[in-house]
């Protein structure tokens, strides 16, 4: 049985992500969180190499979202060049989000890939809704008591992924 707060895969950014690899096991939807997964939080739109990174996910067939508890006025800046699915105030770790995306897509579970930071939001999101996820560590750490405690609760499960991978991190 899979933790809900163990990711699937770790990877230093989502440039790392074999996604061709997803792609030739069935997963068809990605759905990426913005703020520190994509871009940091003072980042209000991609980049060119950002752009072209998704764009070509798109080309290799892959429907993108992007599901952030951020408001609709952040998802919607940055989503604008891009003309993706944008599902703001997401509530993660809440299910939802990933279901009406899955929905929309006409997606099953086994062909959803969650992409975020947060174990405790992303990860814990993915795992309730059933769907594969990949984490990948924050841009640019926030450091607001929330945020340390949130990452220092989730630093055991970072080691257990690792001891699982045989590797120490």
């Amino acid at each position: 049985m899979k933790h809900l707060l163990i990711p699937d895969l770790i990877c230093d950014t989502v440039y790392d992500i074999p996604f061709s690899d997803y792609y030739e096991k069935g997963i068809r939807a990605i759905a990426f969180d913005i703020d520190n997964t994509l871009v940091s939080y003072d980042t209000p739109e991609p980049d060119e190499k950002l752009t072209a990174f998704l764009f070509s996910l798109r080309d290799m067939g892959f429907s993108i979202a992007f599901v952030s508890n951020n408001d609709a006025s952040r998802v919607e800046r940055f989503n604008a060049s891009l003309g993706f699915s944008a599902n703001p105030d997401a509530h993660k770790p809440l299910t939802g989000c990933l279901k009406k995306v899955m929905k929309k897509f006409g997606v099953k579970k086994s062909e959803f890939l969650m992409v975020g930071d947060q174990l405790l939001t992303d990860a814990l999101c993915a795992r309730l809704a059933g769907v594969a996820v990949v984490t990948v560590p924050p841009i640019q750490p926030v450091e607001n008591r929330f945020f340390r405690l949130k990452r220092r609760i989730e630093k055991p499960f970072i080691r257990a992924y690792y001891k699982k991978q045989g590797r120490k991190k």
